[in-house]
């Protein structure tokens, strides 16, 4: 076995459970506070592509992470729906996301996929930035989810370029940068730094 594709499944074994960290957290502090439900109805309708896009690639590594990450993803989403008493027609845009990724990737192949993958997941990263902004209470999210997907991110690409994927190469590019800003943000807001827009923090929870 090539070294990119011990990296691949190293990825896979890894980015399995990178959303896991803020599964637990969110359930374990009971507050969606910080979370943006556009953002994970983008993430379940995301996983749900990348899972197809592994089927139809021939990618154990690829489909076996993301049914992991789907299953998170919609818990996550379960959560905020019930902590914010909506509407369960949040489903629909995930499964609009989910088959218009899908149609794409059976009809027209690896890199229309991954120039229309990195729409959902750009979108989703730049909405829960702007959430995590403006959040005064943002106790529901997690630091420790964005450093394990960034590195995730990181071993994803390794894996790409090494086995010319590129739909891997495009998404998990626009995916860590946009991680990494969220990070960075959530660390900002930590140290009690006022932002423009913000009434009042109050102080995160120690946690992952």
């Amino acid at each position: 076995m090539e070294w990119t594709l011990v990296v691949g499944y190293l990825a896979a074994i890894i980015g399995a459970f990178y959303v896991l960290p803020q599964t637990v957290h969110v359930i374990r502090v009971g507050s969606s506070a910080g979370l943006s439900p556009l953002t994970w109805q983008l993430q379940v309708g995301a996983s749900t592509g990348w899972t197809v896009h592994g089927f139809l690639t021939g990618q154990p590594n690829v489909w076996a992470c993301n049914i992991v990450v789907l299953c998170c993803a919609a818990i996550i989403l379960i959560v905020i729906c019930r902590d914010r008493k909506l509407s369960w027609n949040v489903w629909v845009l995930s499964v609009l996301v989910a088959g218009a990724l899908v149609t794409v990737d059976s009809v027209f192949g690896a890199v229309a996929y991954g120039m229309l993958i990195i729409v959902p997941m750009t979108v989703s990263m730049m909405i829960q930035f702007q959430a995590l902004w403006v959040a005064p209470d943002f106790r529901g999210y997690s630091w420790f989810y964005n450093a394990f997907a960034g590195f995730t991110q990181i071993l994803w690409l390794i894996y790409a370029f090494g086995n010319h994927e590129q739909a891997i190469q495009i998404g998990a590019s626009a995916t860590f940068i946009l991680q990494m800003l969220c990070l960075g943000l959530y660390m900002v807001k930590r140290a009690g730094v006022q932002l423009p827009g913000v009434a009042g923090h109050k102080p995160a929870v120690p946690a992952g």
